[in-house]
């Protein structure tokens, strides 16, 4: 907040600052070629899955989409190209940990 003007920016230095971001923004690296639909959808999934601290589950489903575009190769379809990495998320870990043992807690 600017108190010379009553606590708001001028438009011109609000332009400014559009300027300076959109200026980082085209510096940064194109990124890489993107994913099918398909591929998008279940990156997506597997993200969710994790950053929830549903690891195991979000594994599962990782190997699941793989076993679906092997079958898929090997019979001459296209399937998921790329393997889903999953990160474990300490953080999301311990909450769904958490969230496991509040029933007892509040019954």
């Amino acid at each position: 907040m600017n108190p010379e003007f009553g606590g708001f920016r001028p438009l011109c230095l609000l332009q400014e600052e559009k300027a300076i971001i959109y200026a980082e923004i085209n510096q940064r690296p194109n990124p890489p070629p993107s994913l099918d639909e398909s591929t998008l959808i279940q990156a997506f999934v597997a993200s969710y899955l994790a950053h929830d601290g549903y690891v195991d589950t979000a594994k599962a489903f990782a190997e699941d989409v793989q076993k679906e575009a092997r079958a898929l190769a090997s019979s001459g379809r296209r399937g998921s190209a790329r393997p889903l990495s999953i990160k474990e998320d300490q953080h999301a870990i311990n909450r769904q940990s958490m969230l496991q043992h509040l029933p007892p807690l509040l019954g």
